[in-house]
């Protein structure tokens, strides 16, 4: 059959079921491009013009699948392609689709029973979610610099498109764990909800296949494939800025999604506000939902993380070597090379977790330059005060008034806050378990007294000087 001469006896149909001014918008624009057994592959200006011919909504779904049907044949299938990427012809034969057109699905989806033309197209590019199987809510460890963030993950998880929090735009600095998070939710998910189509990918590869489909004339089959994901999961949007084909690419399919009720959740290391680069329009539609920060984890926080980590692998470390780890690294991230390392010389090399091997594994992934010695622990801290109070480390715990133990259990929880990176609260627990207040009338007291008193800050500094060794 002659492609043009069949697309205008298709209009002919088209054009008594719409009126002139919708037949003037989107019919008269179209244009053939090729027809190949029972598939035919028109041209349409914009992506714009493929969601409003398949809205049913818009009234324009069954005329054209009518005239398709009507004209053609009952196994009709539909292509699309962007005029920029189709070749138009002119009253010619038929000729042969051009190399990276789409491809039809195989078993057309029904519509209300009836045969549906309007099938999503294959996209040449193969999106594969690289889900990391150790990234699920189980071993995410909650703290409170990401207690938000992962409790509004978990919810939409559980409902995904069917909460306010849509988008969730959850962003912090690298290593805190973001990409952990984001893919709990892909991950969790799809195990609740196996129906449902779900993608994770950077904004980096995102940007990649976008253009591989602008190079392959396969832009409106990259479209129609996001559009059809009911979970979409971007990390790093901030790669994004300055790239305004894909920026203009995400934004149609963020729109879409977001009309339909499709859950979207975006990662960044910026508050939408403060990334530099992208369109204010998409800018705005990622406030639109909820915005959760993730702050470094706190000393108590990486403390739960190493032992949740070496507890996975059922390999015991020390805890003054716990404690050195937490208190020199203080990103997620590197908290897991550094015990990835350790745990590959306990298991592979089968060689002993000591302090030496601690202190240059350690020094590797530090983000400080200069690393606090081994010896500054809660326990040396301890030691070392109660050796120059000349009393045993045991009264610290107990419940006594008497004034050389409260003095050494004030300077005590001083040290620990000046010289460690414990919160208030690790540092009452630790020495005779007292609430955070208390750390803190007690770290305030030192702290005057060496303001006022310049022998007592000299012996303070004599006392730090021996615990560093």
């Amino acid at each position: 059959m002659d492609c043009v001469k069949t697309w205008e006896n298709c209009l002919g149909v088209i054009s008594k079921g719409v009126s002139k001014d919708d037949y003037e918008r989107w019919f008269a624009p179209i244009k053939p491009v090729n027809l190949s057994d029972n598939t035919i592959t028109i041209g349409v200006p914009s992506t714009n013009f493929v969601d409003v011919l398949e809205d049913e909504k818009r009234g324009f779904f069954n005329p054209l699948k009518s005239a398709l049907v009507q004209v053609i044949g009952p196994n009709v299938r539909l292509e699309y392609q962007l005029y920029s990427a189709a070749p138009m012809i002119d009253r010619r034969p038929t000729v042969s689709a051009p190399s990276g057109g789409y491809r039809p699905n195989t078993a057309m989806p029904k519509s209300d029973g009836q045969f549906n033309p309007f099938a999503a197209v294959a996209i040449n590019c193969t999106v594969d979610p690289h889900l990391n199987q150790n990234y699920t809510f189980d071993n995410f460890v909650e703290g409170e610099s990401n207690k938000l963030a992962r409790s509004v993950a978990y919810s939409v998880a559980e409902k995904p498109g069917a909460t306010a929090f849509n988008p969730l735009f959850i962003y912090g600095e690298s290593g805190v764990g973001k990409t952990h998070l984001i893919q709990a939710i892909a991950a969790e998910t799809k195990r609740v909800k196996p129906d449902r189509k779900v993608v994770y990918l950077s904004a980096a590869k995102f940007m990649q296949q976008f253009m591989k489909a602008s190079k392959d004339n396969s832009q409106i089959g990259f479209m129609n494939f996001y559009q059809d994901i009911d979970v979409l999961v971007i990390d790093d949007i901030q790669d994004l800025a300055g790239k305004s084909g894909t920026e203009n690419a995400f934004f149609q399919i963020f729109n879409h999604m977001q009309q339909n009720n499709k859950q979207i959740v975006i990662a960044a290391d910026k508050r939408p506000s403060d990334i530099v680069g992208i369109e204010d329009r998409l800018i705005s539609r990622f406030k639109a939902g909820l915005i959760a920060e993730m702050q470094k984890p706190d000393y108590d926080l990486r403390v739960e993380i190493i032992k949740n980590k070496i507890q996975k692998d059922d390999i015991q470390f020390p805890d003054d070597v716990v404690e050195y780890i937490a208190n020199n690294i203080d990103r997620a991230r590197e908290l897991d090379g550094a015990i990835a390392s350790l745990l590959a010389h306990a298991t592979v090399l089968r060689s002993e977790i000591t302090m030496d091997l601690v202190l240059k594994v350690v020094s590797n992934y530090a983000n400080n330059k200069e690393v606090v010695s081994a010896k500054v622990t809660p326990d040396r801290v301890i030691e070392v005060v109660c050796e120059h109070y000349n009393i045993d480390p045991s009264l610290l715990q107990k419940n006594t008034r008497k004034h050389e133990v409260v003095s050494a259990r004030q300077l005590a929880m001083y040290l620990c806050r000046e010289m460690t990176q414990m919160s208030l609260s690790s540092i009452g627990t630790k020495i005779g378990n007292r609430n955070h207040a208390t750390v803190l009338y007690a770290c305030q007291t030192v702290a005057n007294q060496i303001d006022v008193n310049k022998a007592y800050a000299n012996e303070v500094k004599q006392i730090e000087m021996k615990i560093k060794g």
